[in-house]
């Protein structure tokens, strides 16, 4: 926009100004050739705008002055344009250039012809169409056949003589049908005795005055002049000199004129825009139809040069040359009715422009935008006038062909009787004056770029496709790995890498439980769940989703507590994993309660919300429900009744005593048990202790003697061991239950962190020694129960299960497994 406005009027001014340099009075040399002058003889390519430049003194006067004289230039040199070529056009000066030497040509090219082997083998075909429609009862059509034989034979003698003639000589077609449409606009203005030159001039003139002449007087002077003014300023654009205008102008006593020219300013800029605005659809319009006007003459003549084809060989052929003939003879005929048309829709704009600015009485900037509007709705309406003239012309053709073709008899629907049918030879020409001809267009290309024969020919699938070739380049590597053995197919390696992801999506719907989604606990026992299957921390949302979660703030919190706690258990020096993850998240939802509970503000305590602190507690019952299922239990002490081992390490859970733990994982170990107690008659007493010997104190002595003594020997200290492990999981399990039951109770909240703490406490005791933790010991196995009797009872349907296939049981599809 920017471009039209300002850039390419001032390249035309730049260049106009140029030749305006090397001009005479006449004018600028450049645009001196057009010769269009307005009433009173002023040739318009001498018009100029006359301003005060400012000199050195007053730059900015000056900036406006050239601005306003490049602007005008350019506005000069379309308006030149916009008067010139119609009446040029019109004229028909121009075809005088081409006519004489196309008629010699079109002699030539029909004396090559119309040769005598040549026409008997036209008329030789000919006849066999006669002699088949007598034979098959087709008097109509062999009559008709008879008949265009014979009038071409006589017809064409006289065209072939001198093709043109017709269409370029004075009298010819083109000549009579513009003086024609000249008289119609002549009509139209009023004149009853017309003459063609004389009526474009003087049309020529009256657009002169009003668009040159006063346009350019109230861009340079505010307003239209008149009397000694006019006649002053128009003697001084006939000279070329600007200072005359200016002496005349001051000399008639117009004082506001005078005044415009001494202060030109961006008010003058501006109103040269708004001409020049006006001016471009202008020229469109001038331009668009002047060449059509050309073009119909030339059609006209082209389709004249194919008739001599036609009329020496291809009308004596029934079918496809006949139509063909007809077209050409029709469209140059309807060539020049489309020029007659254009020429009067042409000379009536021109009409109409000339009689608004005729009534305008001063109001040029008005007029100007109107005539703005009245061309652009004259270019919309032209369109439509080309596309009825050329309907109408196929459709005379494609009428004319089928009644040669019928016999001049009317015919069924599809033959072309009353109302349809197109002839042959006239290929899409019904679908199109319809409107689907571009459709039918379409559906050829389609049809041609998804032929196999495309694909062999251009080596790739639809070449018309804008990216077929990458589309072919993606496809070979694709087809390189999809191709593959083993990577494509419902059971490829590609399918198996997805498997996970219904893997996970299914452990995490388990884990959940049925109405656990889209709460906090329930995606907390999801995750759990696909973790224990393989997931990670990328994989969690996805499965999460697939278990049927859509609460985003649910899935972001319980992810994001779980990713928290997960980190923060590689800091914890605890050798049992779950034990770690417990502790970890016991110190997660320590610290976010803490926030949230013992902030000063809501907003501070806003940090902790209460998605975050639900999700922390979810966490810790996940963290506390795998660690009791890592070490739920299985070591019976005792052999089932209450007794001493049962007794001895209820004792170590109640006190926490660190030399129990002691001295327990010593007797399990068998390290050097002699330091701590020796049998005398039959009694497990202390050791005697050496001086500097690594004796253990008194205290530990003693608990290892009474523990002898109680008859707890080294395979049961092992089971001991192991069931102190497994009791903390089953404590901190029951206490983070009661504290999700009702996570406002503090108490309950101090009871399980004291589960946990003690757990680690444990864990660190247990370390130093030459034993596994509790949690990483096997236990061994007790004395033989009377529970052993029913063991193959219990486990018959685990070994069926384990050899054979469960009934109901069917492969793998794609659909999942089936149940």
């Amino acid at each position: 926009m920017l471009f039209g406005l300002f850039v390419f009027p001032g390249i035309l001014g730049a260049v106009a100004m140029a030749q305006s340099s090397t001009a005479t009075a006449s004018g600028n040399s450049a645009m001196s050739f057009m010769k269009v002058h307005d009433s009173a003889g002023t040739d318009v390519s001498s018009y100029s705008i006359v301003l005060d430049d400012g000199g050195l003194l007053h730059p900015i006067k000056t900036g406006y002055a050239l601005f306003n004289g490049a602007i005008f230039e350019g506005w000069l040199l379309i308006i030149d344009f916009v008067l010139w070529l119609p009446g040029y056009v019109m004229g028909f000066s121009w075809l005088n250039y081409i006519a004489t030497p196309l008629r010699a040509m079109g002699k030539s090219f029909a004396g090559q012809l119309n040769t005598p082997i040549i026409l008997m083998t036209a008329t030789t075909i000919g006849a066999f169409f006669v002699a088949w429609f007598a034979l098959r009862g087709y008097h109509a059509k062999m009559a008709m056949q008879i008949v265009v034989m014979l009038g071409a034979a006589v017809l064409g003698t006289l065209i072939l003589a001198d093709p043109l003639a017709d269409v370029l000589s004075p009298d010819g077609w083109i000549a009579q049908g513009r003086d024609v449409a000249i008289e119609f606009d002549a009509g139209l203005m009023g004149n009853s005795d017309p003459q063609p030159t004389k009526l474009v001039a003087t049309m020529q003139e009256e657009m002169a005055d009003g668009l040159g002449s006063d346009t350019v007087q109230v861009w340079n002077f505010g307003h239209t002049l008149s009397g000694a003014c006019k006649a002053g300023w128009e003697a001084g654009e006939q000279s070329g000199d600007d200072g005359q205008v200016k002496a005349a102008i001051q000399a008639c006593g117009d004082v506001a004129a005078y005044k415009s020219i001494q202060n030109p300013s961006a008010g003058k800029i501006g109103t040269g825009l708004l001409f020049l605005i006006a001016a471009i659809p202008q020229l469109i319009f001038s331009g668009m139809f002047s060449v059509r006007i050309i073009w119909s003459v030339l059609d006209s003549i082209y389709h004249a040069l194919i008739a001599v084809v036609c009329l020496t060989f291809g009308v004596y052929i029934y079918g496809p040359t006949q139509t063909a003939t007809v077209r050409n003879l029709v469209h140059s005929g309807f060539a020049v009715g489309r020029m007659v048309a254009e020429v009067v829709f042409l000379g009536g704009y021109e009409i109409l422009e000339t009689s608004l600015l005729r009534q305008a009485q001063g109001q040029v900037s008005a007029v100007a935008i109107l005539s703005g509007i009245f061309t652009m709705v004259a270019i919309l309406q032209s369109s439509k006038l080309s596309r009825g003239l050329n309907s109408g012309s196929d459709w005379i053709s494609n009428r004319v062909a089928l009644a040669i073709q019928n016999g001049a008899a009317k015919t069924n629907g599809s033959g072309g009787g009353g109302g349809g049918g197109t002839a042959v030879g006239m290929g899409s020409v019904g679908a199109s004056r319809h409107g689907v001809g571009v459709l039918a267009t379409l559906a050829a290309a389609s049809a041609f770029d998804n032929s196999p024969v495309t694909e062999w020919a251009f080596n790739r699938r639809t070449p018309l496709r804008r990216f077929s070739k990458q589309e072919k380049a993606t496809s070979i590597s694709q087809y390189g790995v999809w191709g593959a053995p083993g990577i494509g197919g419902p059971n490829g390696f590609y399918v198996q890498s997805m498997m996970n992801r219904e893997l996970f999506s299914n452990a995490a719907r388990r884990g959940a439980g049925r109405d656990g989604i889209d709460t906090v606990e329930g995606a907390s026992r999801a995750i759990r769940s696909a973790v224990d299957v393989g997931a990670g921390a990328p994989d969690l949302h996805g499965a999460l989703i697939g278990a049927g979660f859509r609460d985003g703030k649910v899935i972001h919190a319980a992810i994001r507590s779980w990713g928290i706690v997960t980190d923060d258990a590689k800091g914890y020096q605890v050798t049992d994993a779950h034990l770690k993850f417990v502790a970890a998240a016991m110190n997660r939802v320590v610290n976010s309660t803490n926030r949230r509970t013992r902030s000063a503000t809501k907003a501070e305590a806003g940090l902790a919300s209460h998605e975050n602190v639900a999700a922390d507690l979810a966490t810790l019952e996940a963290a506390a429900h795998g660690f009791r299922r890592a070490h739920q239990g299985g070591v019976t002490l005792d052999n089932g009744r209450k007794g001493n081992q049962l007794k001895w390490v209820n004792a170590y859970m109640k006190d926490q005593n660190e030399d129990r733990l002691r001295v327990l994982g010593a007797l399990a170990s068998g390290d050097d048990l002699e330091r701590y107690a020796v049998k005398k008659q039959g009694v497990w007493v202390p050791a005697k202790r050496t001086a500097g010997s690594p004796t253990p104190v008194h205290n530990e002595q003693q608990l290892m003697a009474d523990m002898r003594n109680d008859g707890i020997d080294q395979n049961a200290a092992k089971r001991m061991w192991t069931w102190i492990g497994n009791e903390h999981a089953k404590r901190v399990r029951v206490s983070v239950t009661d504290l999700m039951a009702d996570p406002t109770n503090a108490e309950r909240m101090r009871r399980a962190r004291d589960e946990v703490s003690k757990a680690q406490s444990t864990d660190q005791w247990a370390a130093p020694m030459n034993m596994p933790s509790p949690w990483a010991l096997l236990a061994p196995p007790g004395p033989v129960s009377s529970a052993t009797r029913d063991y193959p009872d219990w486990m018959s349907d685990v070994a069926d299960t384990l050899h054979r296939p469960r009934p109901g049981w069917r492969p793998w599809t794609r659909r999942g497994w089936r149940q």
